[in-house]
C-alpha cells in the first residue's frame, strides 16, 4: 500500500479551516469542496500488509510515526491518499474526528523544484543554501516535527523545530518585533524561506543579503 499525506499550510488558511470537520467547511468557506491550494504534501511512502484500513494508518502514524513524517500526528482536515492496494478503495480521504470522508482532491505541486533559503544554526553564522521544495528538503534540516512563524515579515516564513526546547536542543537565536519586543527564542536549527501561492519558495537576493546580515552573529549563551 502506498500513501501520501497532505496537510493545510497555515499561511494560506485565510478561512481557518484547519482542524475543522468536513461537515462544517461550507459554513466557513462558502462551499464544501476541498480548497486544494491550501494543502502541502508532507509524507509519501509504503506501508506493510498489516495495515488494513484508514484507522490503522492513523494509529500507526500517531503512535510511532515513520522517519520523514514531519508533523506529530494525523489531524482533522488532513487528507490521506491511498494507492496500490485492494484493502482500501484508492482515492483521497478527508480526516474527521470520527471517520473519514472520500473527497475530490488534486494536489497542486510547487512550481519550483528547489528554493534558496537562509539556514540558522546554533553557534554558527547564518548561511545560505538551496534545498528541495519537497517535504524531505525541510525534514533533512529540521530533523523533527517543525513549526511555522511569520515573526520576521509577511513575505517570509521562519521554520524551526517544534520541540526544540523540550528536547533541550542548543539555543539558536532571539527574534524581536520591529518595536524591539521579544517574541520567540528558537532552539535547534531553523531556516528562513519565501512564500509562494503553492507553498514555500525561494528568498529574493535582497532578502538573502538582509537575513545573512541580520543573523550573522549566533547566540552562545544567555
Amino acid at each position: 500500500m502506498n500513501i501520501t499525506i497532505y496537510k493545510i499550510n497555515l499561511l494560506r488558511d485565510k478561512n481557518r479551516v484547519q482542524f475543522v470537520e468536513y461537515e462544517h467547511l461550507e459554513n466557513l468557506q462558502g462551499t464544501s469542496d476541498i480548497d486544494c491550494k491550501l494543502y502541502v504534501k508532507i509524507y509519501e511512502g509504503n506501508l506493510p500488509d498489516t495495515v488494513k484500513n484508514l484507522k490503522d494508518i492513523c494509529k500507526k502514524f500517531n503512535a510511532s510515526p515513520p522517519k520523514g513524517f514531519a508533523p506529530h500526528s494525523i489531524n482533522v482536515s488532513d487528507i490521506i491518499e491511498i494507492k496500490n492496494t485492494d484493502k482500501i478503495e484508492p482515492g483521497f480521504y478527508y480526516c474527521n474526528k470520527y471517520g473519514f470522508k472520500k473527497v475530490a482532491f488534486t494536489y497542486i505541486a510547487p512550481n519550483e523544484k528547489t528554493m534558496k533559503v537562509v539556514i540558522l544554526e546554533p553557534g554558527k553564522a547564518a548561511r545560505t543554501t538551496e534545498i528541495s521544495t519537497a517535504p524531505e528538503g525541510i525534514n533533512n534540516i529540521i530533523k523533527e516535527g517543525y513549526q511555522l512563524s511569520q515573526v520576521l515579515d509577511d513575505d517570509v516564513v521562519l521554520i524551526y523545530n517544534a520541540e526544540g526546547h523540550i528536547r533541550h536542543l542548543p539555543f539558536n537565536r532571539f527574534f524581536f518585533t520591529k518595536n524591539g519586543k521579544l517574541v520567540a527564542i528558537v532552539a535547534g536549527t531553523a531556516l528562513i524561506c519565501g512564500i509562494t501561492n503553492n507553498g514555500f519558495g525561494s528568498l529574493s537576493d535582497e532578502e538573502v543579503k538582509y537575513y545573512l546580515s541580520k543573523f550573522k552573529h549566533p547566540i552562545y549563551s544567555f
